[in-house]
């Protein structure tokens, strides 16, 4: 199924973020190419986006990216559109991992600061 790129734009607009987007039409045009993609394998397709260069390195790259979102359900979709525009949005910042850390080790945050202090050195 080929998109139009103005469709997709309209919708990007009223949604506000391009995952979200990629996400919506995904919904409404699964593919029997879906299916269960180890985490391996996905980072193995992005390495190889990565490495794209040279004449038709574009198209390449749009290749790749569109058999992945074929291939995936439609909230991976929503993450994996995100990564190449740099929109990774995790809902979490360093310190919550800091704090995750003093957990695992004391079950609580009373190490947050220092683990902090070691983090900032």
């Amino acid at each position: 199924m080929n998109l139009e790129k103005k469709y997709f734009d309209t919708e990007l607009k009223k949604i506000g973020d391009v995952g979200q987007t990629v996400e919506f039409f995904k919904k409404q045009y699964s593919t029997l190419e879906e299916e269960d993609l180890a985490l391996m394998k996905v980072f193995e397709q992005l390495q190889l986006i990565a490495t794209q260069n040279g004449e038709g390195s574009q198209e390449r790259k749009s290749n790749i990216l569109a058999q992945l979102i074929r291939q995936l359900d439609p909230l991976s979709c929503r993450y994996l559109a995100r990564i190449p525009i740099g929109a990774l949005r995790i809902g979490f910042s360093d310190m919550t991992v800091l704090d995750a850390f003093s957990w695992m080790l004391k079950k609580d945050k009373s190490l947050r600061k220092t683990i902090e202090k070691a983090f900032l050195v």
